[in-house]
């Protein structure tokens, strides 16, 4: 089933204010903001809602959405531009075939360094190298979000970083937002990077 132009409207704008705000919780409120759909209607752009709201069904809106916001856009009209699509094929084709990427991924981040633990150590105030590769679309930032999870490194970075460090701060809120959009088996997260680094360190 087809979301109106009213009902993609307030998707759109829930999943941007989770993405974009610390309070707010898509799960948590169940996607629910305030907004009228007589105020709606005075929207300029709400004909780029009403083009959104036909080119997918619910169950996928969501998706596509969250993975263009992951992606750095903002405005609805980005989100009818022709790369919006391929943005959502990869973002499906990570999650479907997750333990590879994560695998992959990280088998790039431990090749960068010559201990696995360095791939996630602050020195000289210096950004480490998981957020290098990550900023660097080396891996992929639903990989730094499982990381982030497994070995909590948000405090740690917060820390050595600064909450607001311009490159840290606006990364750590999207790993930690797009965490729960994230279908995986944690248990088999763990075994991968348990396999990694024991590899990582016998070369």
């Amino acid at each position: 089933m087809k979301l109106t132009p009213f009902e993609t409207y307030i998707l759109f704008i829930s999943l941007k204010q989770h993405f974009t705000t610390k309070k707010y919780d898509f799960f948590k409120y169940n996607g629910m903001v305030k907004g009228s759909e007589a105020s709606f209607m005075h929207k300029k752009d709400r004909f780029q809602y009403a083009k959104l709201s036909k080119r997918y069904h619910k169950e996928v809106m969501r998706d596509f959405i969250v993975a263009n916001i992951v992606a750095g856009k903002s405005w609805v009209g980005d989100f009818l531009d022709p790369d919006s699509e391929q943005i959502y094929n990869k973002f499906i084709g990570r999650r479907e075939g997750f333990n590879y990427f994560f695998e992959n991924d990280l088998r790039s981040l431990f090749g960068k360094v010559t201990e696995p633990h360095l791939a996630f150590k602050i020195v000289d105030g210096q950004y480490p190298p998981v957020i290098k590769s990550c900023v660097g679309n080396d891996i992929g930032v639903d990989t730094f979000s499982i990381l982030n999870n497994i070995l909590e490194l948000t405090p740690k970075f917060n820390e050595g970083l600064g909450e607001s460090d311009i490159i840290w701060g606006p990364l750590s809120l999207k790993v930690n937002k797009l965490h729960p959009f994230i279908p995986y088996n944690p248990g088999k997260a763990k075994d991968i990077l348990k396999l990694c680094i024991r590899d990582s360190q016998t070369k």
